[in-house]
């Protein structure tokens, strides 16, 4: 979205290739997501959502001031599109946490009533792990995970799909 013409010519080559195509955003530009989703050249959205979308929870977990509303703003773009939605959370071990989380999916649910015609697929939650030249750390167990999503699911009333995507964690045995 940094690059939104660019973006659209790349959209409009793969479409005339006759390829699916789909956006991952942070949601910090929902007019930009409004005008590109118009085209109708993008199958899928996948949206990151790092916390609770109050600010100063939103605030706190990206280091910039307002932008829970302006990925809120981009949720509900998507939500009211026609565009398959896929909403993500990277959980790292000090965030977001369980009741974050749970907070994400309640508010999926209450903007899906809002938007009936919506084309919400999942909440998936992904495990974060450390990158090449950050600080080590472990990653949250992929059955914590799975008791995170969980309480996500009993959150949503059972009404949203929530998966999860972690590595399990293998040990070598000799």
């Amino acid at each position: 979205m940094l690059q939104p013409e660019a973006s659209r010519r790349l959209f409009r080559l793969a479409k005339s290739l006759h390829l699916s195509t789909g956006l991952e955003t942070s949601g910090c530009f929902p007019d930009r997501l409004d005008v590109i989703l118009a085209t109708g050249l993008v199958d899928r959205v996948f949206l990151d959502i790092k916390a609770d979308l109050q600010d100063p929870d939103y605030e706190m977990s990206v280091g910039r001031e307002n932008i829970g509303t302006l990925v809120r703003q981009s949720l509900e773009v998507g939500l009211k599109s026609a565009v398959a939605l896929e909403v993500r959370s990277t959980v790292f071990p000090e965030m977001p946490s369980l009741s974050q989380l749970e907070r994400i999916a309640g508010t999926l649910l209450q903007l899906k009533a809002v938007y009936p015609n919506n084309r919400l697929e999942r909440m998936t939650l992904q495990q974060g792990r450390s990158r090449d030249g950050e600080a080590p750390f472990e990653s949250v167990s992929a059955d914590v995970m799975q008791e995170m999503a969980e309480g996500c699911r009993a959150a949503s009333h059972r009404q949203l799909e929530i998966r999860v995507h972690a590595a399990p964690k293998i040990t070598w045995e000799n």
